[in-house]
């Protein structure tokens, strides 16, 4: 694990964001973010996984048309970050 990497993963570890206080259009904010990854203009429907827990800390997944990845959102700081994150990764670690 490289010096960048380990920084990134200490700032979730010691998060104390609770996703527990996430806003209630938490699922558009997570449209609004693969709206951005995927600029070709596609919409994709979510479908709510569930909650695991990855580097310590509970995340929330949710499935789109990617087969491979979930979109993910987890503690960060004192805040929260969304980003993709292959299912492979999140499910070995549960």
């Amino acid at each position: 694990m490289d010096r960048i990497e380990s920084s990134w993963i200490d700032d979730v570890k010691s998060s104390t964001f609770d996703l527990r206080d996430l806003a209630e259009n938490i699922e558009q904010q997570v449209a609004d973010y693969l709206a951005l990854e995927f600029v070709d203009g596609s919409t994709f429907k979510l479908d709510f996984v569930g909650g695991f827990i990855l580097r310590q800390k509970p995340i929330k997944c949710w499935e789109f048309a990617q087969t491979r990845m979930y979109v993910t959102v987890q503690p960060y700081l004192d805040n929260f970050l969304t980003s993709l994150t292959e299912k492979d990764v999140i499910l070995k670690s549960s």
